[in-house]
């Protein structure tokens, strides 16, 4: 399988996360892992699956990667796309106030999900989160663990 993982990071728990999933598929694929800001739209024509990883920062994907998603365009009617985000786990917000404007204001994974499905290319499911301790990180553990299966479920 030709696969693409393209991810952005800010503090670098995404890129961990991209980084996993890239030693986990690469015996087995043609993988190339990228950093969006190194993308362009006509690198995806002869791929089978895109994973596209970001972090959740004011309910939505980073700005490069919406940016991205929005300007994704295939010809490929094989094409399937896998999205993941990272995050805190609203559950662990104490402000019950907090929490709720957390849970109702979205997700990065499922910001890139509506806009890539109204393109008319097909999101693998489920979309995956991995959660991180603190805004910052470090990941919580077991999460890279996580990740090695979601890809090895959805491959």
């Amino acid at each position: 399988m030709n696969i693409l993982i393209i991810y952005d990071s800010v503090f670098g728990n995404t890129e961990k996360v991209a980084q996993e999933l890239y030693d986990t598929l690469k015996e087995n694929n043609k993988v190339e892992i990228r950093k969006v800001d190194k993308m362009n739209t006509t690198m995806v024509k002869e791929i089978d699956l895109i994973i596209l990883g970001s972090p959740t920062r004011g309910f939505s994907p980073t700005k490069p990667m919406t940016q991205f998603v929005k300007s994704l365009e295939t010809d490929n009617d094989a094409m399937k796309v896998a999205i993941y985000d990272t995050r805190i786990d609203y559950m662990q917000i104490k402000s019950r106030l907090a929490r709720n404007i957390v849970h109702k204001g979205g997700y990065a994974n499922q910001k890139m999900a509506k806009v890539i499905k109204n393109k008319g290319i097909r999101v693998v499911e489920p979309l995956e989160a991995f959660y991180v301790i603190e805004s910052e990180g470090p990941l919580k553990d077991g999460e890279l663990k996580r990740a090695k299966d979601w890809i090895e479920k959805i491959q």
